[in-house]
């Protein structure tokens, strides 16, 4: 078996479709590129609360994506809370269980963005 040569390459589109109040469970759609290894059995998406601090290995993802379970590269992450901030990475592996590497980190963080600054009138 070849050595993972290249990462997954990720490209995640995060949907959320909810009201700033509302803090009802959602579905979230996330989305990504093949990976297009001959040999590849699926991905595990995995879930953290903190920013970059997750652990990996069997029995620690959120879901687990068998290739045959999905034809196409997504999946939706059913009843998340909204009240919480959550953190996601997306990892490939194997029919032999070897792991790739994490994606990079997708969040439903709805942290307000930063003021704008230099405003000026003349």
């Amino acid at each position: 078996m070849t050595k993972w040569s290249i990462l997954l390459v990720l490209a995640v589109f995060l949907a959320l479709l909810v009201v700033a109040a509302r803090s009802e469970p959602v579905d979230i759609t996330f989305a990504w590129d093949s990976n297009t290894e001959t040999d590849l059995a699926g991905y595990n998406l995995y879930q953290s609360q903190l920013e970059g601090v997750y652990t990996f290995g069997p029995g620690c993802e959120v879901a687990k994506i068998p290739i045959s379970a999905i034809p196409s590269t997504s999946c939706v992450l059913p009843s998340v809370e909204v009240d919480n901030t959550y953190y996601w990475v997306l990892t490939a592996y194997d029919k032999w269980g070897n792991e790739s590497g994490p994606s990079n980190e997708v969040s439903n963080d709805k942290t307000a963005p930063a003021a704008p600054g230099g405003l000026s009138c003349k």
